[in-house]
C-alpha cells in the first residue's frame, strides 16, 4: 500500500462506471434495432490486498481494491429461441401454402361468372336449344359454345402449367435465399471465433472451464437474426462449440449439414422429367428440409395445384367420352351415323386432357347428330336433348366412360363443384392456420423481448445510477487529492 492507493481505487470506479454509462448509452441507441440484445456490465470487485501468503504482512484483515468490468453480458433466452424459430418454420409453411392456394382460386375463379361451370352453362344451353329446334342457327350456336368451351379448357390448363412454373421459380428463388443466409452465419461464425476464441482450463479436481477474453454480442445478434429467418426455411437445429464460439446448422429430419464453422454446405436442387424444382442432388437422393416455407410450395405444387389439373384433366376425359357417346348414337341431317363429336386420339380417352381437348374437324352444322332416323324426322333433337340433360343427369346407361371421377348420381358440373369445395377448403384452412401461427410468433417473439429486449425506463434508471457512481468516484478522487496536497504541501510548515 501506499499514499497513492485511495487514487487508485477511485480512478478504477471511474473507469467501472463509465464503461456502465457507454453500455446504457448503446441500449438506449439500439432500442429500435432488429435482432438487438440488450447488454448489461457484470461488475465484480478487484482482488484484494492482500494476496494470502506466508510473507504477507500482518493486517486486521483484507482490504478492497476497488472494482472490475467483468464482461459485458448479452442478454438472450437461449429456450425462447428455440420455441419462437419452431413456431417461425410452421407460420412460414402456412403462409407458403396460403400464398399458393390464393393464386390457384385467383385463376379458377369460381364462384363467379368467368369459371368453367359458367362455360360449361353455355355449352348445355346451346344443346338444350338445339333440342328444341334442330335449326341451322342452333347448330352454329352448339359449336360456337363448344369451341368456346374447348378454348377455356386450353387456356385454364395453361394457365396452370404457368403456375406450375411460376411456383417452380419461386422454390428457386427460395432456396437459394436460404443457401445465402447460410453463407452469411458462416462468415459471421469466422469472426465470432477470432473474438471469443477461448481455451480450456483444466481444474486439479478435472473440472473444465472454457476461457474467453472478450464476448462478440454484436456480431452475436447478427447471427441469431439470421437464424430465425433461416428458420422459416425449415427445421433447423443448432449447437455451438464452447471452444470458438461458432454454431454448426443442419436442417430437416434427416440432419442435413448446413453450416460447419466457417464452411457452409449449400442446398443443391435437381429439376424433374415433368420440369419440376426439388431440392437435393437428383430424384434418388432428394433433401427434406422440413416444414418451413420451401415444404409449403413443394405442397401447394404437387398436391393443391395437381389436384385442380388432375380434376381439370378428368373432366375433359368424362365430357368427351359422354357426349361422343350420345352422338354417335344419332344421325345428321343426311341420316348418316354420328360422328365422334370430340376427337379421341387413342379410342379410350386416355390421349385427352384440358390441354388436348378438341373438337372433330368434321363435324359441322349439318353433321351435328341431334336426332334419330335416316334421315331424322324434322324437328327432332332427341340426341340433343340427351346431351343436354348431361347438366342434370348421367345417362344411366353410359357409365363414366374414362372409369374415372364421376360416381353414382354426379353430373359434370357437380363433380366440378366438389373440386372447386375442396379448394376452398383448403384455402380456408391455409389462412386459419397462417394468421393462428403468426399470432403464436408474435407473442414468442414478446417473450423474448422481456429478456432481451430494451426497456427505456430501466435504461434511464440505470443512466442515472452510473452517473451518480461516477460523481462519487470523482468525488473520491477529488478528496483523495486533498489528502495528497496536504502531505505534499502542508506538511512541516510551521509559523
Amino acid at each position: 500500500m501506499n499514499t497513492f492507493f485511495g487514487l487508485e481505487i477511485g480512478s478504477r470506479a471511474l473507469q467501472a462506471n463509465q464503461t456502465a454509462i457507454d453500455v446504457t448509452g448503446n441500449n438506449i441507441a439500439n432500442a429500435s434495432t432488429e435482432g438487438y440484445s440488450r447488454q448489461r456490465v457484470s461488475l465484480a470487485a478487484a482482488e484484494p490486498y492482500t494476496v494470502p501468503a506466508f510473507n504477507s504482512p500482518a493486517s486486521a484483515g483484507q482490504l478492497g481494491t476497488g472494482v472490475t468490468v467483468e464482461q459485458l453480458q448479452r442478454l438472450r433466452d437461449t429456450l425462447s429461441d428455440m420455441m419462437y424459430r419452431n413456431q417461425v418454420k410452421q407460420q412460414g409453411y402456412w403462409d407458403s401454402q396460403n400464398d399458393v392456394l390464393n393464386k390457384i382460386q385467383s385463376l379458377v375463379s369460381e364462384p363467379g361468372g368467368a369459371g368453367l361451370s359458367d362455360q360449361l352453362q353455355q355449352f348445355f344451353s346451346a344443346w338444350q336449344e338445339l333440342g328444341k329446334d334442330p335449326s341451322p342457327a342452333n347448330r352454329t350456336i352448339v359449336l360456337q359454345n363448344a369451341n368456346g368451351l374447348v378454348d377455356f379448357l386450353h387456356d385454364f390448363s395453361a394457365q396452370l402449367g404457368e403456375a406450375n412454373q411460376g411456383f417452380n421459380s419461386t422454390l428457386t428463388a427460395k432456396i437459394a435465399e436460404l443457401n445465402t443466409i447460410a453463407g452469411q452465419i458462416a462468415d459471421l461464425n469466422s469472426q465470432i471465433s477470432k473474438v471469443e476464441l477461448g481455451h480450456q482450463v483444466t481444474a486439479p479436481n478435472g473440472s473444465t472451464t472454457i476461457v474467453r477474453v472478450n464476448n462478440a454480442n454484436d456480431l452475436r445478434d447478427k447471427r441469431d437474426l439470421l437464424l430465425d429467418k433461416l428458420a422459416a426455411y425449415g427445421d433447423i437445429k443448432t449447437v455451438e462449440d464452447a471452444v470458438s464460439g461458432m454454431v454448426s446448422v443442419t436442417i430437416g429430419p434427416g440432419n442435413t449439414l448446413l453450416v460447419s464453422g466457417d464452411a457452409v454446405a449449400p442446398i443443391p436442387t435437381y429439376t424433374d422429367a415433368q420440369g419440376n424444382v426439388f431440392p437435393g442432388n437428383n430424384a434418388s437422393s432428394p433433401i427434406d428440409l422440413g416444414n418451413g416455407v420451401i415444404k409449403g410450395y413443394l405442397d401447394g405444387r404437387d398436391q393443391s395445384l395437381k389436384n385442380v389439373q388432375d380434376a381439370l384433366d378428368q373432366f375433359a376425359q368424362e365430357l368427351v367420352g359422354q357426349v361422343n357417346a350420345i352422338h354417335t348414337a344419332g344421325n345428321d341431317v343426311y341420316g348418316n351415323p354420328g360422328q365422334k363429336f370430340f376427337l379421341d386420339p387413342n379410342g379410350n380417352l386416355t390421349g385427352v386432357t384440358a390441354a388436348t381437348i378438341a373438337l372433330n374437324p368434321n363435324i359441322t352444322q349439318d353433321k351435328i347428330a341431334a336426332g334419330t332416323g335416316n334421315p331424322p324426322a324434322s324437328g327432332d333433337g332427341s340426341q340433343a336433348q340427351k346431351i343436354a340433360n348431361l347438366q342434370y343427369a348421367l345417362d344411366s346407361s353410359l357409365p363414366p366412360t374414362s372409369g374415372g371421377p364421376l360416381t353414382a348420381g354426379q353430373t359434370l358440373d357437380s363433380f366440378w363443384q366438389t373440386t372447386i369445395f375442396n379448394l376452398g377448403l383448403e384455402g380456408q384452412q391455409a389462412t386459419g392456420q397462417s394468421t393462428n401461427h403468426q399470432l403464436m410468433v408474435k407473442q414468442l417473439d414478446n417473450q423474448r423481448q422481456q429478456t432481451s429486449g430494451v426497456s427505456m425506463d430501466e435504461e434511464m434508471t440505470n443512466m442515472l445510477k452510473f452517473q451518480h457512481g461516477y460523481n462519487a468516484a470523482a468525488r473520491l478522487i477529488t478528496v483523495m487529492d486533498s489528502m495528497i496536497d496536504t502531505i505534499v504541501n502542508r506538511m512541516g510548515i510551521t509559523g
